[in-house]
């Protein structure tokens, strides 16, 4: 299971800011489809869905986006249903938000704070990825929004970060897909 979090979240890491909204929820979907389905031993009993909260606090990791460290801070609690076949497989999982949850970033003395209400698909037997609503807007008060990820990004998972040959469908603004994060590292780069 350690490797197929690591898998995942390999994978996930460049879908927004090298991804640890992703990680942590495919990592806290795929334990728990794989819990049930090894708990849950007849397939009728198997087939159905199955729902899930977890919270996540003071989740933290470091990107170098920027080329130099950015830390975020995530908090929130989210919901996961696991969707599963008549064998019991899990198959597919949708990950959405139960209350607010916010990701804080900061590097050389600076804190910015964005809400990330993105539902999160995992479709195992399609093999892809997608992240739906807003990802994160980061805001400067009295310049607006210098890095936003809105909209649909749906990838190919392949065991590393996803190439523009990986990415399926890009649908609103990705700006850190889209590499346009000079804004975004300019406010952090001064003190």
């Amino acid at each position: 299971m350690k490797t197929l979090c690591k898998l995942t979240g390999l994978i996930a890491m460049s879908t927004f800011l090298l991804g640890s909204r992703t990680v942590r929820r495919i990592c806290s979907l795929l334990v728990g489809a794989v819990a049930l389905g090894l708990a849950l031993a007849t397939p009728a009993m198997a087939a159905e869905p199955t729902t899930f909260v977890f919270t996540v606090d003071n989740f933290t990791w470091t990107d170098d986006l920027c080329g130099f460290p950015i830390t975020h801070v995530e908090n929130g609690t989210g919901k996961v249903t696991v969707f599963f076949d008549e064998q019991g497989n899990p198959v597919k999982s949708i990950d959405t938000d139960m209350s607010r949850f916010t990701i804080t970033a900061s590097a050389n003395g600076k804190t910015l704070v964005s809400n990330e209400p993105t539902v999160l698909i995992l479709d195992l037997e399609a093999n892809r990825l997608a992240e739906l609503g807003l990802i994160a807007s980061f805001h400067v008060p009295g310049q607006g929004v210098i890095l936003l990820a809105a909209g649909r990004l749906v990838v190919v998972p392949t065991g590393a970060p996803p190439t523009p040959a990986d990415v399926l469908a890009v649908d609103g603004p990705h700006q850190p897909i889209e590499g346009d994060v000079a804004a975004y590292c300019d406010y952090f780069s001064h003190q």
